[in-house]
């Protein structure tokens, strides 16, 4: 009768807690595609304030279309790598929202498929 019983409360909850996992799922991959346009839309913005200066356009011109100023040579140097890290707005370029999953949790192995959710 008690396992009865509890089967029935599982069969009935099932629904419930499936749409509340969903939901927390979902509300973690949001945060993180929040996170993620915040990053790139600082990036952005600094990205902007340098060309909004002569310095900052004239460094873009030179280094992006080789552009070069009346009187200069132009010298491409090869086998040098620049060292740095790629900025931010280059990373976050390539990452679009679709790309963007759930974070990992220690229980989501388990409940992902429980409770068939897509990390799409």
């Amino acid at each position: 009768m008690v396992c009865t019983c509890l089967i029935v409360a599982c069969a009935l909850m099932y629904v419930p807690v499936k749409n509340y996992y969903t939901a927390v799922r979902d509300q973690a991959k949001a945060e993180m595609a929040l996170e993620v346009v915040t990053t790139r839309n600082a990036a952005l913005i600094e990205d902007v304030a340098l060309l909004t200066s002569e310095a900052g356009m004239e460094d873009r011109a030179r280094d992006q279309y080789g552009w070069v100023k009346q009187g200069e040579n132009a010298v491409t140097v090869v086998g040098l790598s620049e060292g740095g890290e790629p900025s931010a707005a280059e990373i976050l370029r390539t990452v679009t929202l679709n790309d963007i999953k759930a974070p990992e949790t220690w229980y989501s192995p388990v409940l992902d498929p429980l409770f068939g959710y897509e990390n799409e």
